[in-house]
């Protein structure tokens, strides 16, 4: 999804609450995302004139959210953003807010001594009998009574009596800090060194020896081993997905400017024209192998372990056997490479003035295709998968083909600064230096997003499957890209009511070192086991899951199912809610929400949700007119089963003016209609 179109202000605070719903807060506005949506829903807050958002927290088991603002108000809301209560005025500036466990709430606010306001009860009674020997400037709890903090100094301090009394940490210059599980925490430095603790902040480990911005490369191995070379010439390795770094080898070639996958157990370190050297995940050894490759000036490639080395408009070798021998051909004089790709016996060069060189017979004769023919547009990428293509540019747009490159047409984007062929199923382009889209499904769909920081210049991305990678940018800072952390990508959790039960359907996208699933239920408070699911273990194919849960909710009841994902190490973690809820045999379509809504010019922005529920499975539609009775749009008709749907109105493409509006639910005879207001 993407902000773009919301505000340009600086993001004040992101949360997350009841798993499936995060808050986005600027200055003056406060956004939800819920899961079943790719667009951001504009909460209403009461802010005075001058008042602004500084924090917002919440309570993920419940979903009450906090927010506390520039004139030490503490607000409440219990159902996500709809009504706010004011729960704490302060008349001073709050610092730090933050929740731990099912009930405790900690505000600390500036002033000398720092004043702490602590609530046992989510906010509704307060105690304000503590003070900080120092102003807070952020706060985490390992447990009601042990907590770090880090001051306005960004000095380190501990307490281990519920914030009675603090001492200082370490000599340790903190530039940010965190809690992860138990009594485990971390503080990462200025200077990019990461400490550990494992009792709630008695003691401190220097764990990363990855302290440096000047990274000149990059490369995640299969196993999700990643590696990064620094511009002294010394290779880091990180075996829990960029977390903590450890250097391997030392007082390399410093000439050295790319890291690539050789194989899934090796990689090579090389500059273009200069040295090449191979190191071997499994036995840590490094070897110099310049002798045995050819010559070249550009990056080198792999395909399908194929290795390519080109020197630019004069030859193309290529090796099937690790380097050790070679296949030379000749390219064109005029082809300048930007960039390359290889499948079965097509070879594919993108090159300047919107020209690309095709050869069918792997190399041995080219032929040029021009997809642009404005000046200095210059192609910096091209991929085929059977007839269908696609090519990306600087300056007009993107283009594509599906007959083989016989014709081209223009893509919905624009022109692409430049281009990341991560693999198959993960493409990226920097449109700008705010702005990226991105690809997983070979360029049928795209999504565009923004990135942190706001203005970046990607040198280069290395992703293994879509649960983990690393970016490089032009400074030679990396950033990490995971997935929470879970080695599984969850794409669906689904229930259905049938006649047997409750039909409970999940999707992953991607497993690694999957053990299983623990299928959950709640009827009340507490959950329980229903079932265990063994996992795939490592795979990247897309795998489907399903249980029948024979227990219907009771009238009035209503079930709440989760997952409980296991890797074989024992870590754990937990998918978002469905529940299913009794249902009587009537239809019931809600208000749609929000309600008046408004377009706000970007695709997909700021849709209103139309939600209703089915006591049984049938058939059935749901249309949208206008006020003189027209068919506007036909959200749905056909086959639905019992249980909650949601649709968004309008569909992209779908652009109706303001004014009133009806929407229409006719599901086996029966019709249910409902109003609606769209201001533009």
């Amino acid at each position: 999804y993407t902000t773009s179109g919301v505000s340009t202000d600086t993001i004040a605070d992101i949360e997350a609450s009841l798993q499936d719903v995060f808050y986005f807060a600027l200055p003056k506005n406060l956004y939800t995302k819920p899961s079943w949506v790719n667009w951001l829903v504009q909460l209403d807050l009461p802010l005075s004139l001058n008042e602004e958002i500084r924090l917002v927290e919440g309570f993920w088991e419940t979903g009450e959210l906090f927010v506390a603002t520039s004139t030490g108000r503490v607000l409440k809301t219990r159902d996500q953003g709809t009504s706010w209560t004011e729960i704490l005025r302060v008349n001073a500036p709050i610092t730090a807010l933050e929740t731990k466990g099912f009930d405790n709430l900690y505000i600390c606010t500036e002033g000398t001594p720092q004043r702490i306001f602590t609530s046992p009860n989510r906010g509704t009674t307060w105690d304000s009998s503590l003070v900080a020997p120092f102003n807070i400037s952020e706060i985490y709890f390992f447990s009601p009574q042990k907590a770090i903090a880090r001051s306005t100094a960004n000095r380190l301090f501990i307490t281990s009596d519920s914030m009675r009394t603090w001492r200082p940490g370490p000599s340790i210059t903190v530039f940010r800090m965190g809690v992860t599980r138990g009594e485990n925490g971390l503080i990462i430095t200025p200077t990019y060194e990461i400490y550990l603790t494992s009792n709630a902040g008695e003691s401190w480990e220097l764990s990363s020896e990855l302290n440096t911005s000047a990274i000149r490369g990059i490369e995640v191995l299969p196993d999700n081993s990643a590696y990064a070379f620094t511009a002294t010439g010394n290779i880091y390795r990180s075996g829990d997905f960029g977390l903590t770094w450890k250097m391997i080898h030392d007082s390399l070639s410093t000439g050295i400017t790319h890291l690539t996958r050789e194989s899934d157990t090796s990689l090579l370190a090389f500059e273009p024209g200069g040295t090449v050297l191979r190191y071997n995940a499994a036995t840590g050894a490094i070897t110099d192998i310049s002798a045995t490759f050819p010559s070249f000036d550009q990056p080198i490639y792999e395909y399908g372990n194929t290795l390519f080395a080109i020197r630019n408009k004069s030859r193309l070798h290529f090796s099937v056997d690790y380097g050790l021998t070679w296949t030379s051909r000749n390219i064109p004089d005029s082809a300048i490479v930007n960039f390359f790709f290889a499948t079965g016996s097509f070879f594919y060069i993108a090159s300047n003035n919107g020209t690309f060189y095709e050869s069918s017979d792997r190399g041995t004769t080219w032929s040029s295709k021009r997809l642009s023919t404005i000046q200095n547009d210059n192609l910096h990428f091209i991929y085929r998968n059977g007839l269908r293509m696609w090519a990306a540019s600087t300056i007009s747009r993107m283009f594509f083909s599906d007959d083989g490159g016989a014709t081209w047409l223009p893509a919905n984007y624009r022109a692409t600064r430049k281009s990341f062929y991560c693999h198959k199923n993960f493409w990226l382009m920097q449109i700008s230096s705010v702005e990226m889209v991105q690809t997983t499904d070979e360029g049928r769909t795209w999504k565009r997003t923004l990135h942190y920081p706001n203005s970046l210049d990607i040198s280069s991305i290395k992703i293994n499957s879509r649960n983990f990678g690393l970016m490089l940018d032009t400074q030679g800072r990396i950033y990490l890209m995971r997935n929470n952390g879970v080695p599984v990508e969850l794409t669906s959790f689904n229930s259905e009511v049938v006649p047997a039960g409750v039909h409970l359907s999940w999707e992953t996208a991607t497993e690694t070192n999957n053990y299983g699933f623990y299928l959950q239920r709640r009827n009340g408070g507490v959950w329980s086991d229903l079932a265990f699911i063994p996992g795939k273990g490592t795979t990247l194919e897309r795998n489907t899951y399903s249980w029948l849960d024979d227990l219907k909710p009771q009238k009035g009841d209503t079930n709440f199912y989760r997952l409980k994902q296991v890797d074989h190490s024992g870590e754990f973690s937990y998918s978002y809610e469905v529940a299913v809820g009794f249902s009587p045999y009537t239809l019931e379509l809600d208000q749609n929400f929000p309600n008046p809504f408004t377009l706000n010019g970007v695709e997909g922005g700021n849709r209103t949700l139309i939600r209703f529920r089915l006591p049984e499975d049938g058939h059935g539609s749901l249309r949208v007119f206008d006020a003189r009775g027209r068919l506007v749009e036909e959200l749905y008709n056909g086959y639905l089963g019992a249980g909650e749907h949601t649709y968004p109105f309008p569909s992209p493409g779908v652009s109706p003016a303001s004014g009133v509006y009806f929407y229409e639910l006719r599901f086996n005879g029966s019709v249910r209609r409902g109003k609606m207001l769209l201001l533009r």
